[in-house]
């Protein structure tokens, strides 16, 4: 019974640790401490375009960040497999880290 319901809710649970983990890495900058700054400027820059150019009619949202992929040029598989690869390299990291902190 428990491992049914285990079961059930695992997918459930993956799918929103991967959300977490793909929206993580694309609200990271880019660029290392002391160039962050080139960064945040960019990222001023494409928010005032975007909202005060007239041939840019989104609504921006400051707390969230959208991936749009046009589905005409996507490549599943690949993208499948880019997105393990950045997921390994990411965990990776943090199994570097705590490596050095013990």
């Amino acid at each position: 019974d428990t491992y049914v319901k285990v079961q059930e809710n695992s997918d459930i649970i993956w799918k929103s640790q991967r959300y977490t983990l793909i929206t993580e890495f694309v609200k990271k900058p880019s660029l290392p401490a002391p160039f962050i700054i080139i960064a945040h400027f960019y990222r001023l820059l494409k928010y005032a375009w975007a909202k005060y150019s007239h041939r840019h009619k989104e609504q921006l949202d400051d707390n969230t960040t959208t991936i749009q992929i046009s589905r005409k040029n996507i490549n599943i598989p690949k993208l499948e497999a880019w997105e393990n690869w950045m997921a390994f390299t990411y965990w990776r990291k943090f199994e570097i880290y705590f490596a050095k902190v013990k």
